[in-house]
């Protein structure tokens, strides 16, 4: 019988390569370019999907009346606005909202109808719908094999594939679609490895693939105390980036290996990332790694209730979720205020880096351009047609001012002066806010890793929080929800502990249940609603049938264990 396994990640930190070339950049450029292709014939296959589809006369008959119905919606919503907007104030309109809500009760029966016309369709229209699928995989594997002869490395191609084929069963359940990206000069050098490679044998230095070869701690110079403190974790990394046979590259890239791969693990896959902070570039390799599954107990602890959150406390710090278990008192996580406050300063620098780029686009639109040097007439004229100007179009415009110098000497002083401002603000912001939301994650990982250990099933509501980020409903009414707190829920990402405890219950063999109902504003002790408009905003919530005063989150976590218990 086979040894049962599981997967694990390792990712280590690179200094930048030091043989990078021109055909290595070329992979990444020919990935952005094979992965944009297949979203144009998967949105190809789509429309024509619908397009049989909307053959059935029923489905046909539903999908024009739901659009005419949306169209109508997005008008009143639309009057709804001008009228705020000429009042200045928010205005009643009983009648609009009247008719708005009649509209979305009719949207809302009218959708699983389509639902269900669309899939009786499918039955009916099985065979083209078959066929049209033949045809999508024939047209994936035609550009693959297009981009295979234009030079793309087959395990690059292979991992375009993988992403396009997830990303495509993701849009399929969540209704989403696939999105083009523009190339910035990022991206990653994929190599599978057949077959595997052991611990041992990813330090053979005659390996064509890939291989990691310790370096000798005499190069580093003598004032160098950091390279000879952690000269046992400096490697260097030495990856295939593209070629065939005996005609291939090899790039090397210093490499930090902070921790060891695990015992008896058979490196599977290994990548290259290249992304982008700012103006400058960073590189990792994650390892995709085999190991035997370890044996894990049976869950002993308790059932484990949990309610996100995001409540600001004293200390500046945010509630971000809490949890409960049976006869054992109740316990928060933070977001620490130190990140919270370091967040805010990113949205600050954002802030001010706007309002500067204001005032600079007010003047260049503004200016008398008429006795402009010639040649940069055309890159002005480009520049007074974009509708908001970002800070790469103001760029263009003084690099092409460059070449004249003297001309309107004051305003081009100025505008250095602003890009350099600009510049630095641009590090600040990008790096300030990429090593918050690392050091956040990280906390999250810990936490969820605590919450886990202790628990038997873990249960808690399974809400939309993105809703919460929405400024208007479905009817164009602004949300009750007031600013701060969407400016809260942003920092404290309440959405990623919820789904690092997802991820190491799943680690764990342990269930996750989800609460079906209200948890918030229902009453603990005696099961009544608390939902009542005093109770609206509070921390602590008050039952008017049995008059006990909670916590709302303790009292969540409490309705969520009551309804486990009773099952």
């Amino acid at each position: 019988m086979s040894e049962l396994r599981t997967t694990t990640v390792r990712k280590y930190g690179c200094l930048p390569p030091l043989d990078w070339d021109e055909g290595s950049s070329n992979q990444l450029w020919l990935q952005n370019r094979f992965w944009n292709r297949l979203v144009e014939i998967e949105r190809e296959h789509k429309e024509t999907f619908f397009a049989i589809t909307a053959e059935d006369s029923e489905v046909d008959r539903l999908d024009k009346e739901i659009s005419a119905l949306k169209a109508r919606k997005v008008e009143l919503i639309s009057q709804k606005k001008k009228l705020k907007q000429k009042a200045r104030q928010r205005v009643k309109t009983p009648e609009i909202d009247a008719d708005i809500k009649v509209l979305t009760a009719k949207i809302k029966e009218l959708v699983p109808q389509v639902k269900t016309a669309r899939k009786a369709a499918r039955e009916r229209l099985k065979p083209k719908l078959q066929e049209l699928e033949v045809n999508r995989k024939a047209a994936v594997k035609s550009a693959r094999q297009e981009y295979a002869a234009a030079g793309l490395f087959w395990g690059n191609y292979n991992e375009i594939v993988n992403r396009y084929q997830r990303a495509r069963q993701r849009a399929i359940k969540s209704g989403g679609e696939l999105h083009f990206k523009r190339f910035d000069g990022t991206g990653m050098i994929t190599q599978q490895l057949q077959g595997g490679r052991t611990a041992e044998q990813i330090f053979d230095t005659d390996d064509s693939q890939f291989a990691i070869i310790l370096t000798d701690p005499t190069d580093y110079q003598e004032g160098d105390v950091c390279g000879r403190r952690h000269a046992g974790h400096r490697f260097a990394l030495r990856i295939k980036t593209y070629g065939r046979g005996k005609s291939y590259k090899i790039v090397t890239l210093p490499l930090i290996m902070h921790r060891p791969l695990p015992d008896d693990c058979i490196v599977k896959e290994v990548r290259l990332n290249k992304r982008r902070v700012a103006d400058q570039e960073q590189w990792t390799v994650v390892l995709t790694c085999s190991i035997p599954k370890p044996d894990l107990p049976e869950p002993t602890g308790a059932v484990t209730s949990v309610n996100f959150g995001w409540r600001q406390e004293e200390d500046g710090s945010l509630r971000v979720a809490t949890i409960m278990r049976p006869g054992q008192p109740h316990f928060h996580i933070y977001c620490p205020a130190e990140i919270k406050q370091k967040i805010e300063r990113v949205y600050e620098v954002r802030s001010i880096r706007d309002h500067s780029l204001n005032a600079v686009v007010s003047i260049l639109k503004n200016m008398d351009w008429t006795e402009a040097p010639e040649d940069m007439k055309d890159v002005v004229a480009r520049f007074r047609r974009t509708p908001k100007p970002s800070p790469a179009s103001v760029v263009r415009v003084i690099n092409a001012w460059d070449e004249h110098p003297k001309w309107n000497a004051t305003t081009y002083n100025a505008l250095h002066n602003w890009r350099e401002r600009d510049r630095r603000y641009w590090r600040e912001e990008r790096h300030l806010h990429d090593r918050m939301t690392n050091r956040r994650q990280d906390l999250y990982r810990n936490e969820a890793l605590k919450i886990v250990a202790g628990a038997s099933a873990i249960i808690f509501e399974n809400f939309d929080m993105s809703q919460t980020a929405r400024l208007e409903d479905e009817n164009g009414e602004k949300t009750q929800i007031p600013e701060a707190a969407r400016h809260n829920r942003v920092i404290a990402a309440p959405s990623m502990i919820r789904e690092a405890i997802r991820l190491q219950a799943g680690k764990r063999q342990i269930p996750i249940k989800t609460h079906r109902g209200k948890s918030t504003h229902k009453c603990s002790a005696c099961g009544a609603d608390m939902d009542a408009e005093d109770n609206h905003g509070q921390l602590y919530l008050t039952c008017k049938s049995c008059r006990t005063t909670m916590d709302q989150d303790k009292n969540a976590c409490l309705t969520m264990l009551k309804s486990v218990a009773a099952e």
